[in-house]
């Protein structure tokens, strides 16, 4: 995301869209590019006038546009968008898809870059922020994927109980220390750390799509409503609210790809796929 938003990109490139999404599907997809390139909703659902309005918009000009975080796409479809979405653009336009599939990549290949994960011991270490002596239990819980990394050591930095209980883990490696490595250990982990409260006002995040854009102001109002708020005579709701949400949870990284109004107040955000597949799964 920041070299998306990079000035050099911005003047390099006529038209940038990025579109958030989990299985990727074409009437969806239609949809985001034209409300990022538009700016406003698009409601039809009907394909074919969404190929054409597509088509238009990309007409010639020299585009960026990002899908991601795929998790699932037939090959049929990427032809589908190469055909009649990106054959109209311009001959130096660029269309990139972040997957942790290799089914996916396989589908789309062009150009394929695969990030590497983390394997040595001070990129774990300025990541999560912590100090040596519990690192390598980190790199082994986390699998070496940044994103866990950092999950793990921005909690521990605020919690005791869980730097304790990593201190006294004596994982060797990922391979070792679990019969196959899962990612939800992590995640659950951290959110085993958070009061009652907070695992419930994450779980009801859970509940709505997966890489679904969500209302700020909407959720804490909904978390209010169903009485997931811990009350208190000093503080109305609204503010207990929004200290949950920007002290506990985004601060955290259990919310990114924040979206922020004229006044740099934050309008929506996303859960990352990997938590919200572990709270919609009810574990917590």
């Amino acid at each position: 995301m920041l070299i998306y938003e990079h000035i050099s990109v911005q003047e390099h490139f006529e038209m940038r869209v990025w579109v958030k999404v989990d299985g990727l599907e074409l009437t969806h997809a239609a949809q985001q590019i034209l409300k990022s390139t538009m700016h406003m909703s698009c409601s039809t659902d009907d394909l074919n006038e969404l190929d054409e309005m597509v088509r238009d918009t990309l007409l010639g000009r020299r585009c960026l546009i990002v899908f991601d975080g795929v998790e699932s796409m037939t090959q049929d479809l990427w032809l589908h968008m190469k055909m009649m979405w990106f054959d109209s653009v311009y001959l130096r336009s660029v269309v990139l898809i972040t997957t942790p599939s290799e089914d996916v990549a396989n589908h789309v290949y062009n150009e394929l870059f695969e990030l590497r994960l983390l394997s040595q011991y001070e990129d774990c270490r300025q990541l999560a922020l912590v100090s040596s002596d519990v690192v390598k239990n980190i790199e082994a819980l986390c699998g070496n994927i940044p994103m866990l990394i950092k999950l793990v050591g921005s909690m521990m930095r605020y919690h005791d109980n869980l730097r304790r209980l990593l201190s006294k883990m004596q994982f060797l490696d990922v391979s070792s220390s679990l019969p196959t490595f899962d990612a939800s250990v992590a995640v659950l982990l951290c959110v085993w750390a958070f009061s009652r409260q907070l695992r419930q006002c994450l779980a009801f995040c859970s509940i709505f799509p997966k890489a679904c854009a969500l209302d700020r102001v909407n959720i804490i109002n909904m978390w209010a409503a169903h009485g997931l708020l811990k009350t208190s005579p000093k503080h109305n709701l609204r503010d207990i609210g929004d200290s949950y949400f920007h002290h506990q949870l985004l601060c955290r990284s259990f919310f990114t790809d924040i979206s922020r109004n004229g006044y740099g107040d934050i309008t929506e955000f996303r859960m990352p796929g990997l938590i919200h597949r572990v709270m919609h799964a009810g574990c917590c």
